[in-house]
């Protein structure tokens, strides 16, 4: 009951406002290669230690969807709503650096039974969630969402995936991250349409000497066993993206 109360209050209240990166992500196709204004760790290159992609519009993109910002420890990317979406979509969105978040509220369709205790009403999500490829209008109120309680960092998606058809959307909540670039300001509040990866580096932690190295750990749903690996974070006092092979940590 929590939950279907928790869910209801965020769609009365998604007139919130939601703030974004200030410089959009963009990425041209160059003489040479690529360039783009992703921020360390992320690159178009094959030599990126995380590599996106660049679409011939101007997208980053990973697969077939489009990247919305990156920040310290999160990836988001537009996932508008899709009625034929099927629910293995998202093994696409689990690489050797990234996976998709449990802070994710996933929308469903075709469940066999309820996810969770969150049902939602299709009538509150309508103006929401309503796209070309997808008329929420027409459809019945047999919408559940998944929120994932187990307390790890990545979604364990065959809790989810063998009970339901269809991957509506997602909507993502959050009480605010630092960019990755500087430790101004916060990127997102309350984000409909958006899917949220996050991302870690392999390997023995390399950061900067103000820097602390923050472990990660996740499930692999391809039966790979846990996920391992590390970000980079400033200490206080200190601003930067924590990484010694960028631009590190600064005082102020």
């Amino acid at each position: 009951m929590i939950h279907l109360i928790f869910f209801l209050i965020f769609l009365v209240i998604v007139t919130s406002s939601v703030s974004s990166s200030s410089s959009p992500l963009s990425c041209k196709q160059e003489s040479g290669g690529f360039s783009s204004n992703l921020p360390y760790p992320f690159g178009l290159g094959e030599k990126s230690e995380i590599k996106l992609n660049c679409s011939k519009i101007g997208e980053i993109k990973i697969g077939e969807f489009v990247v919305k910002n990156v920040t310290s420890n999160k990836i988001l990317i537009h996932f508008p709503a899709n009625c034929n979406r099927s629910f293995d979509k998202l093994n696409n969105l689990y690489g050797k650096n990234f996976g998709v978040s449990s802070r994710n509220s996933l929308l469903l369709q075709g469940c066999q039974s309820p996810s969770s205790k969150c049902l939602i009403l299709s009538s509150l999500i309508e103006n929401r969630l309503g796209s070309q490829s997808c008329d929420i209008s027409g459809l019945s109120s047999n919408i559940t969402c998944y929120i994932d309680e187990s307390g790890f960092e990545f979604l364990d998606i065959e809790k989810v995936g063998n009970n339901c058809s269809t991957l509506l959307s997602s909507v993502v909540v959050d009480a605010g991250n630092k960019k990755v670039d500087n430790n101004s300001g916060t990127d997102v509040a309350l984000n409909f349409n958006t899917l949220e990866l996050g991302w870690w580096l392999v390997g023995n932690c390399s950061c900067h000497f103000n820097a602390d190295c923050v472990i990660v750990n996740g499930t692999d749903p391809h039966g790979g066993g846990m996920v391992r690996g590390y970000r980079c974070q400033c200490r206080h006092g200190f601003t930067g993206d924590g990484f010694a092979a960028a631009t590190g940590c600064r005082a102020g």
